[in-house]
Formats: structure tokens, sequence, C-alpha cells
């Protein structure tokens, strides 16, 4: 048998989209100067999948209502009508974000596995990213291939479309969309800077139809 006498189609794919904003290095410094200025006021900050014991912290998730956020929020507004488009969405049921929060991680802390619940999709865009900040991974969503797994040959590296966890190293000014039932964590910073020039500073969002 030949391999061309096999059709092999994807179907349930996970999309996660990403996207390089051309101007992050004139609009990151202002978020971060925000952001920075925020955790100082509210030092206790949310809890959700941030542990606050190790320094992870929470904004409240109102950011998008700010103007200093509004070019990020006409960006992202931008790719998600991409991908209403691509995915033949309800001309008049637009994507719009209805929370955005920051986050900030200093070394040693991470978040934990979880997912966004009555989001269709979200997302994070990276202010400041320190070396070794930790990466976001993303989780196979169906349990039932996560129950029983297939082996692979010993040494090989699966393709993507077979692992059950996939990673992305964070890049400042990238900004991500996904669905918001793809689980996914943030893997532990272990920078080695100090200060505040050590924290992992991403920004957070939710997208439904509106």
């Amino acid at each position: 048998m030949q391999s061309s006498d096999i059709a092999m189609d994807a179907h349930f794919p996970s999309f996660v989209c990403r996207h390089q904003i051309a101007q992050s290095a004139s609009l990151n410094p202002a978020l971060l100067r925000y952001i920075l200025a925020e955790r100082a006021n509210d030092g206790a900050g949310l809890q959700a999948s941030n542990v606050a014991a190790l320094g992870g912290w929470r904004s409240r998730n109102s950011l998008h209502k700010e103007e200093v956020f509004a070019p990020l929020v006409d960006a992202i507004h931008g790719v998600a009508e991409t991908i209403a488009s691509k995915l033949d969405y309800h001309p008049g049921a637009k994507l719009k974000i209805d929370q955005m929060w920051a986050m900030a991680n200093p070394p040693g802390a991470f978040n934990r596995n979880h997912q966004h619940p009555h989001s269709l999709w979200s997302g994070v865009y990276y202010v400041q990213v320190p070396d070794n900040a930790g990466a976001l991974a993303f989780s196979d969503p169906r349990p039932g291939n996560v129950m029983f797994c297939a082996q692979h040959r010993p040494g090989a590296v699966p393709p993507t479309e077979a692992c059950l966890t996939v990673e992305y190293e964070p890049v400042e000014g990238t900004l991500m969309l996904f669905p918001g039932f793809l689980a996914h964590s943030v893997e532990p910073n272990l920078s080695e800077k100090a200060g505040d020039a050590a924290l992992r500073i991403a920004i957070s969002f939710n997208l439904t139809q509106q």
C-alpha cells in the first residue's frame, strides 16, 4: 500500500494564532509603566491561576477601558476580525474584548493549568520577557486522547499534532490568540535578573461575540 492511497483528514483542530505587533517597541514602555504603577497601588491583586504566595500578581479585569491600552485593543480586534472571517463567523456578532488584565511573574512564579470559561477566544500579549521567563504550554483538550497515549519511536520527536503538550517561548511584542477552551499554563520564571527587570509581564484578555 502506498502512502498516497491513504486520505488523512484533520478534524476538530485547536488553533493558536500568533502576530507580531509592529509598533510594540514604542507601545510597550507605556504599558510597562502603567502595569508597574497598577501593581504598586494594588499589591494584592486578584487570585486566579497565578500563585500569589510566589509573588505572581494579576490586575483587575478592566484594563481594555484605559486609554493607554487603546492601540493594543485595536490590534487585538484586528486579529480577531481576521480569525472571524476565516472561520465564517456571523458578521453581525463581532469578536470583542470583554475582559483584559495584566500579569507579573517574578522569578519562581508560574501559572497553573487552566481554561478561560465563558470566552470564545482568549489571548496574551507580551510586554516584558527576560531570559528564561517561562514558556506558555498548551495541553491536548481531548480527554480520550490523554487517557490512552500512543508510544512513539525511541528518540523521535513526535509531530506537533501528536503531542500532548505544545510549548511557545514568549517574545516581547507578540500577540497570541487561542480558543477559550484550550487548557494552558505558564512555566516558572527562571530569570536571573533583579528587581522589576526580572518580571515576566504579560497582558491577557477574553473575547466574546457581541
